[in-house]
């Protein structure tokens, strides 16, 4: 009974002795503050869990925030990224970069990574780069399932390190999105010796967490996988771009153009998007490209937006999974902020992402309400229009009325 006491004591220990190692890995719901120009953090009580002393911060995630310690800007034209040599070189204008040299600390405000990595944003040469530049930076230095992109600092090219600080995937990539879904979408350099370097040799494709293939690189762009789903665009010799493109992919799964059957006119480089599964799958090769399409959330909706909105006017639309658009549809919604359906001649203007159910939606008039999946329109506080929504977390959402936000 002794031994069995004394092994039970000697479990506790240890237990009590690996929690008090981890405590830097505790969670806790904090929220960036600026005060005096730097950066901190509270609670949800408004409690000041890390005093303002950062250049710049993320959000918490993984247990992680990256915090900025130092900024410095420098100026670039040269061919390092090419292979066009000096004389292109002097062609490139130059361009103007924001560094930043940052860690990530824990609750504790405790650097688990050391504040060594730099990381660059390109900024233009206009008034606020700084503000510019520190905004790009808190939304690309976060944790995403325990992977966040780091730059080497040689090369400026793109890998990701672990919530330790180890490097999982070398830095082997001219661009990337988060990790999502365990992949992470990367854009690599692939051209032959005899073809001249345009941005066509600039393929996506996606990787795993160990830096593995998980896709073919050939698209032009390609989404993060959110809820099983992803949008691909390539490069394709159509004769007219009026024309539809099909994108088919045989049995072997490699993608194939179907050109339509038109005349012998001059062939044309044009855009295909695809709407792809998790596996990579085309699933829908009807989007038209007119479109820019935003990555899904996860309520399975994604955002398109029509490109060239200062000539043809602002057109925004929601698609579903199977990338067919949202629409109105009268449920006979019971609930008492529910006023009926989108109306007919109402034009989206702008819009927010869809969130837990609903969408912020903005008219012609630059005022703002919420709709949900079936484009009902819900009545907002003090039946008065919102000036500025966010987007819905967590069951509630920011909004401003009146200059009151």
């Amino acid at each position: 009974m002794k031994k069995l006491v004394r092994i039970i004591f000697a479990l506790f220990v240890c237990a009590l002795f690996f929690s008090c190692q981890n405590y830097k890995y505790r969670d806790m719901d904090l929220y960036p503050i600026m005060e005096n120009g730097l950066y901190g953090f509270i609670d949800t009580l408004g409690n000041k869990v890390v005093i303002p002393q950062y250049i710049c911060v993320s959000n918490f995630e993984n247990h992680l925030a990256a915090a900025v310690i130092d900024t410095f800007y420098a100026y670039r034209s040269d061919s390092t990224m090419h292979k066009l040599g000096l004389g292109y070189a002097e062609e490139v204008p130059v361009e103007r970069f924001l560094y930043v040299r940052y860690g990530y600390i824990n609750i504790e405000n405790e650097f688990v990574i050391p504040p060594k990595l730099l990381r660059r944003f390109k900024v233009d040469n206009k008034q606020n780069v700084l503000a510019s530049g520190l905004e790009n930076a808190s939304a690309a230095l976060s944790f995403h399932e325990g992977m966040a992109a780091y730059q080497d600092s040689v090369t400026f090219l793109f890998g990701f390190v672990d919530t330790l600080g180890h490097q999982k995937v070398p830095a082997l990539y001219y661009n990337y999105k988060d990790f999502s879904t365990g992949k992470a979408a990367v854009q690599i350099f692939k051209c032959n010796d005899e073809e001249p370097v345009t941005d066509a040799c600039f393929k996506w494709g996606y990787i795993g967490k160990d830096g593995e293939r998980k896709s073919d690189f050939v698209y032009m762009n390609l989404s993060s996988c959110v809820n099983g789903r992803s949008f691909g665009s390539m490069w394709s010799l159509a004769k007219d771009q009026e024309k539809h493109t099909v994108v088919r992919q045989n049995e072997n799964g490699e993608l194939e153009f179907e050109e339509p059957d038109i005349d012998d006119s001059m062939p044309i480089q044009s855009i295909v998007t695809v709407l792809l599964d998790e596996n990579g799958k085309v699933i829908n090769n009807n989007l038209p490209s007119i479109y820019h399409y935003y990555d899904y959330t996860e309520d399975g909706v994604a955002v398109a937006e029509r490109q060239g909105a200062e000539v043809f006017g602002p057109d925004l639309k929601f698609l579903d999974k199977e990338g067919k658009y949202l629409e109105p549809r009268d449920v006979n919604n019971p609930k008492s902020m529910y006023i009926g359906i989108v109306p007919d001649e109402y034009r989206f203007f702008d819009v927010t992402a869809m969130s837990e159910g609903y969408a912020g939606v903005m008219g012609n008039d630059g005022k703002w309400i919420f709709v949900d999946k079936n484009l009902n329109v819900y009545a907002p506080i003090n039946d008065t229009t919102y000036d500025d929504v966010k987007v819905f977390h967590n069951g509630l959402v920011g909004v401003c009325q009146n200059g009151i936000g």
